[in-house]
């Protein structure tokens, strides 16, 4: 019977613990901590043991791990929503059929698979499945609004979710009945000459961002705020923000497009009729893989951001039954907040406080230049020069062989200068030590005169003499 016992208290069935060895640890867990009320809390010191046992268990074979059943992980939705993105254009007939037609032609439509190659050899990438995804999604969203061009703008990080921006130019300028604030750009103009979706996914459906308006701009200028996600999120902020997620986020792109966006130099001239547009060079080619290593050989694309928060000057109100001259109003305006050339160099930029420059202009890869492979002329070089702005992190501006590409990929926070912090107090000084007592000075009874060892001496002495 007593070697029954201990074969069922030894036997560990299969596992590193038997009952035996619990039991033993119950013990040495008794005798180190000596608990209170042992009969009471036995299970519960039993419990406390197990739990925080080590348990170990012993590696399985191949054989025994191919003999595992993998986890099954249902991927039939993700699937299927991948599907629609190839799915063939379709047109609703007069009877309420819908057929399969030959697509229209697509406008001016950015190659995102050649962008992506360029892109890769800097570190940045989404990988060539996702690539395709945002490839096929801009695409659609390309038919359905009507857009004459389309690009993929970047992404913006949030706490929540990200956002997938696409840049387009619509034809038509949109609705004007709609009211607008003061001094508002309208559509197809200024910083409204482009429009902007975002989606938290490629798989689902795109959303039309509102167009931005001055007041918006220069509330965006006066904060620092990491998106969320939720295009309808709530802006707490001080100073106060008079719109929602999806305004600040409008304002933040134009910001960003403003300052980030550049082009090689020269292939773009200024229109002669108007100043604020601007038309391709016929006759300017793309320039060199030396020269646009140089700060003065990319210029802006986007109009400059005013003080204002538009890109030109507003016409100015004329009090009704005043006369006013208007070319003196204008003046005052170009006076107070100074009009810059758009095609603008990089180099005329402000630089960060304690940088010489505010762009960073590198090249990867190998610089070595080699002759142009025949019937091609002149020389080729396998380099690709990046520029990124010190002020926005994210900018990333790739060139090579006569290709570029812009893309932002960050939090849409822009980087300001160091701001001023006063220099701290010295330490308080410690307590002085405390006085030791003395003697009344004015006392209300006058003290017993004693008379000084010095005087006692002399008594002496006299008496000595005498």
């Amino acid at each position: 019977m007593e070697q029954q016992l201990r074969k069922i208290l030894s036997s560990s069935d299969g596992q590193s613990h038997s009952v035996n060895s619990h039991l033993v640890e119950v013990l040495i867990h008794i005798l180190q901590n000596k608990p209170e009320r042992l009969y009471e809390n036995f299970e519960s010191i039993s419990a406390f043991v197990k739990k925080n046992t080590f348990n170990f268990k012993e590696l399985k074979s191949d054989t025994e791990i191919g003999k595992m059943q993998s986890r099954k992980i249902d991927l039939s939705d993700w699937s299927e929503e991948c599907k629609k993105l190839f799915a063939k254009f379709t047109k609703t007939t007069e009877q309420g059929f819908k057929v399969v037609v030959q697509p229209p032609g697509l406008g001016i439509f950015s190659d995102l698979l050649k962008d992506n190659q360029i892109l890769q050899m800097v570190g940045v990438s989404f990988g060539e499945e996702e690539t395709m995804r945002i490839q096929l999604s801009l695409r659609n969203l390309m038919r359905s609004s009507g857009a004459i061009s389309m690009r993929f703008w970047g992404k913006i990080y949030g706490r929540e979710k990200d956002y997938y921006i696409a840049e387009g130019l619509l034809e038509n300028a949109g609705r004007e009945d709609i009211p607008r604030p003061k001094g508002f750009e309208k559509r197809g103009t200024g910083l409204n000459k482009f429009t902007y979706w975002v989606t938290e996914s490629i798989l689902e459906d795109w959303v039309e961002l509102p167009d931005v308006t001055p007041q918006h701009i220069q509330q965006a200028r006066q904060i620092k705020k990491i998106f969320t996600g939720r295009l309808d999120a709530e802006i707490n902020s001080y100073p106060i923000f008079s719109g929602k997620e999806r305004h600040l986020l409008r304002a933040q792109i134009a910001r960003i497009s403003s300052a980030c966006i550049i082009i090689p130099k020269g292939i773009y001239k200024t229109n002669e009729e108007e100043p604020t547009q601007i038309d391709v060079d016929e006759e300017a080619s793309v320039p060199g893989f030396e020269e646009l290593n140089s700060d003065e050989s990319w210029a802006h694309y986007h109009p400059y951001i005013l003080k204002a928060g538009r890109a030109t000057h507003a016409e100015p109100e004329v009090p009704p039954g005043e006369e006013v001259d208007l070319e003196e109003l204008k003046a005052k305006q170009e006076e107070n907040d100074k009009s810059v050339d758009r095609l603008r160099a990089i180099s005329e930029d402000d630089p960060l406080q304690g940088e010489e420059k505010s762009w960073v202009i590198s090249s990867i890869g190998d610089t070595q230049v080699y002759a142009a492979k025949p019937p091609q002329e002149g020389s080729v070089t396998y380099a690709v020069t990046l520029v990124r702005n010190l002020r926005w992190p994210g900018n990333y501006t790739v060139y090579k062989g006569g290709r570029w590409v812009n893309f932002y990929l960050g939090y849409g926070v822009k980087k300001t200068d160091p701001t001023f912090v006063p220099i701290s107090p010295p330490d308080v000084n410690a307590d002085p030590d405390d006085p030791v007592e003395q003697p009344e000075p004015t006392p209300l009874q006058a003290p017993e005169e004693l008379e000084s060892d010095s005087e006692e001496e002399k008594k002496d002495e006299e008496e000595e003499e005498d």
